[in-house]
């Protein structure tokens, strides 16, 4: 690493570690149910948070009118509204963090002339990105404050797609400006790992229409799903499409046989790919520790501790693999 770098590369891992931060939290917000406790967005005053009991007050009785206190938290306690409120807060607070820890040294770094301009655009298209998604987020919250106070799994998986659009572009410049290849070419990776790819975001969409339909609570046992290998219910809808994107029993499902596909694929990976990068045993026992929580998860009904730690691994799994095939590019 240059020196003259470093200060670029701080930079880049800060970011890079901020909207992991930011994943993680906006995932324990989805399994906490905190979502719907702030109802109003400000996107500059909303930065201050209740500041006396009367402001408390004011906010509780404002999350009194919607549904999800009427249906389903009308027991709620203003202690128990603070725990929930605390994590929606936690990540619309992060989210206008990481617009400033990306604005004011990227103006400083840019005035240096420590930024190649090749990265210029891909950043400055990532902070876009960051300003769609506080839209899509405010989005995702309304269709959980009409009628039924639950988010839309479409909308959810939107907003985690975009999250990790803008991680992609931070880990791929990251790479890049570490300066970090393959040592060999033995194995022409490329096309694999981008095939890879692919497999995980469908992965990871069907990770998000399992929080967002609560899928993960279904099925308590493994490997079986109930004492079926096949469970009852899955073709329930008529409709062929809305049963893979509905259903949250064909969710659950597919999920885990997504799951046990990339194990295999990350195997032939591992194998093909050892002598080109150490990195590759990495993605492996990665995937496996992450099959391992999942199995945990919905054996014990979906802990929050674990489906978050859950939600790290697959951030991380992407994360590499996005580095990988930086890095094979770089090396070829």
């Amino acid at each position: 690493m240059q020196r003259k770098n470093t200060p670029l590369i701080v930079w880049l891992f800060t970011l890079t570690f901020l909207v992991i931060l930011m994943v993680i939290v906006g995932g324990v917000t989805r399994l906490t149910d905190s979502g719907l406790s702030m109802v109003e967005w400000k996107p500059l005053l909303g930065i201050i948070p209740p500041l006396s009991e009367k402001d408390w007050m004011e906010v509780f009785e404002k999350y009194k009118l919607y549904p999800q206190f009427q249906n389903v938290n009308f027991h709620m306690t203003l202690k128990e509204f603070k725990s929930i409120f605390f994590w929606e807060y936690l990540h619309r607070f992060l989210g206008r963090f990481i617009a400033i820890i990306f604005l004011l040294p990227y103006f400083f770094l840019n005035s240096k002339k420590k930024i190649p301009t090749s990265y210029k655009k891909p950043l400055l298209f990532a902070f876009l990105l960051g300003g769609i998604q506080a839209i899509v987020g405010w989005w995702m919250v309304k269709s959980g404050l009409i009628d039924n106070p639950r988010v839309s799994h479409y909308r959810l998986m939107i907003h985690l797609l975009i999250a990790l659009s803008i991680l992609s572009i931070f880990i791929w410049i990251l790479t890049d400006a570490l300066g970090l290849s393959f040592k060999k070419t033995v194995f022409s990776a490329r096309k694999h790992l981008i095939l890879f790819l692919h497999l995980l975001l469908l992965q990871i969409i069907y990770g998000a229409f399992m929080a967002g339909t609560r899928a993960g609570y279904l099925f308590n046992t493994f490997p079986k799903m109930g004492p079926s290998w096949i469970p009852d219910g899955l073709w329930a809808q008529s409709n062929l499409f809305l049963n893979f994107i509905n259903n949250p029993v064909m969710i659950h499902f597919i999920h885990r046989i997504l799951a046990f596909i990339i194990l295999f694929y990350t195997f032939f990976l591992w194998f093909k790919g050892k002598k080109n990068s150490s990195l590759f045993l990495i993605l492996f026992l990665l995937v496996v520790f992450q099959i391992l929580l999942g199995i945990k998860v919905v054996i014990l009904s979906v802990p929050i501790s674990i489906a978050a730690i859950h939600q790290l691994t697959g951030v991380l799994i992407w994360s590499l693999t996005i580095s990988l095939i930086k890095q094979n590019k770089k090396a070829s």
